[in-house]
């Protein structure tokens, strides 16, 4: 997976780091860096002059931890490690918003033992230095999450989505849940899973999984309501970009 960067893209190369192309030119796309960690990378985001790495250490007796990791990628051909700070559990997915990253972490064994997963929250502010502020314990093995304005959206393949609020990175609470109601949607999510991953634009929420897409319009973030579940196909990747959803 890949995102880009004004005119560079930094990539995944799991496990043990990314590259950076140059992509100003996108029919001669060149590479000009990497990055090598001492982890296997679960999840990159870029922003700004900052790579952020979501990684895992391995598994102990005891424990299942990761790593988030801040590369300074202002020099793209010379990326430098700026800063890092350990996870609790294997960190898996990243999003970046403002001063704080939100990191999902689980162990290996989440299947069995859904209240092993958590969002954390760090403050990022100064990259040299993340500290962590927050953390919530999720209902279930927390598989996709996005983050809107005050708000971090996840799926977590127990419901279809919970609704974080944010506000205060210290002390996150949960105040929306919308789970399927397989009487009254055309698609049944409940027999065959909830959903399982979640993309949030404006006051939409696109929860998707096995059993298709919801469309919630969460501008009550409270109480989010389905205004579409007709596609019934399973969808295991999803964007949304203007009037166009890619699905595959």
């Amino acid at each position: 997976m890949a995102w880009s960067v004004g005119d560079q893209i930094n990539g995944t190369n799991e496990p043990g780091g990314f590259e950076i192309f140059e992509v100003s030119n996108p029919t001669k796309p060149v590479r000009v860096g990497g990055y090598r960690s001492r982890a296997p990378v679960n999840a990159i985001r870029a922003v700004g002059h900052h790579v952020y790495l979501a990684t895992e250490l391995g598994t102990t007796f005891s424990n299942e931890s990761g790593v988030l990791e801040i590369i300074n990628v202002s020099n793209a051909a010379h990326p430098v490690r700026t800063g890092g700070i350990p996870t609790a559990r294997r960190a898996t997915g990243i999003r970046v918003a403002g001063n704080f990253a939100y990191v999902a972490e689980r162990i290996a064994s989440a299947d069995a033992y859904p209240t092993l997963c958590a969002l954390e929250i760090f403050d990022v502010s100064t990259p040299t230095n993340p500290i962590r502020v927050g953390t919530l314990d999720t209902i279930g093995t927390f598989t996709s999450f996005d983050v809107s304005g005050r708000y971090v959206y996840l799926a977590d393949g127990v419901t279809d989505l919970q609704v974080i609020d944010v506000s205060d990175p210290g002390n996150p609470r949960r105040v929306g849940v919308y789970q399927s109601d397989t009487a009254n949607n055309l698609c049944g999510f409940e027999p065959g899973g909830p959903a399982n991953h979640v993309q949030v634009l404006g006051s939409l929420a696109y929860s998707y999984g096995d059993n298709g897409l919801h469309v919630l319009d969460v501008s009550d973030p409270a109480h989010p309501i389905s205004i579409n579940d007709s596609f019934c196909f399973p969808i295991y990747g999803l964007q949304v970009s203007k009037r166009y959803a890619f699905a595959m």
